[in-house]
């Protein structure tokens, strides 16, 4: 089992362009894995797990809304109409 832990040191994140990096100790930024990940990523992939999150997020939506009681339903009728 391993009970020695290694010790790192903390490095400062910045945003660039809405994407995050991360400071070395020269004072270069590096992209995360995530931002590299998303970047690497097929136009076919990317478009797809974006439709699937949107349609995800409409069908909980729809299945949500017959729930809800009667005054909550007019305040979002309300803020669609604004």
């Amino acid at each position: 089992m391993l009970t020695e832990r290694y010790n790192y040191t903390p490095i400062s994140r910045k945003t660039i362009e809405g994407k995050r990096h991360y400071a070395t100790p020269d004072g270069n930024a590096v992209p995360s894995v995530t931002t590299i990940l998303d970047k690497t990523k097929s136009e076919e992939k990317n478009k797809h797990s974006t439709t699937g999150r949107n349609e995800l997020v409409l069908k909980k939506r729809n299945k949500l809304l017959p729930k809800l009681p009667a005054e909550a339903l007019a305040c979002i009728n309300g803020l669609k109409t604004m």
